[in-house]
């Protein structure tokens, strides 16, 4: 990963979260990761570790400037176990985006 794009990247995102509370202070933020199929995870999780740790630091340095929640759901779900939630390898098919869905809008919505 370049660190140019990784710099593009934060500063486009931390643009984003300036614009959507100079609209509206109150508004609820989240940002998810979507989990692909376990083997494909299995697969990709030697070459993500080594860049987790940087991605969770850029995260938590910006939850401290900006009110929004991240939400891996590699960890807090179990989509990832169940071949038929995926199109291919790596994405949803209707099925798994509506099980994805019904999880974050239980999450989002569980106090109201």
């Amino acid at each position: 990963i370049r660190k140019e794009t990784i710099v593009e990247n934060v500063t486009a995102f931390e643009k984003m979260l300036k614009m959507l509370y100079a609209v509206n202070p109150d508004i609820k933020i989240y940002t998810i990761i979507v989990p692909k199929f376990i083997e494909t995870e299995a697969l990709d999780a030697a070459g993500l570790s080594s860049h987790k740790g940087y991605f969770n630091n850029i995260l938590a340095d910006l939850q401290s400037k900006y009110n929004f929640t991240h939400l891996d759901f590699k960890e807090i779900s179990d989509i990832a176990l169940n071949k038929s939630y995926y199109f291919d390898a790596a994405h949803l098919n209707y099925f798994g985006a509506l099980k994805l869905t019904k999880e974050l809008n239980d999450i989002i919505f569980k106090d109201e």
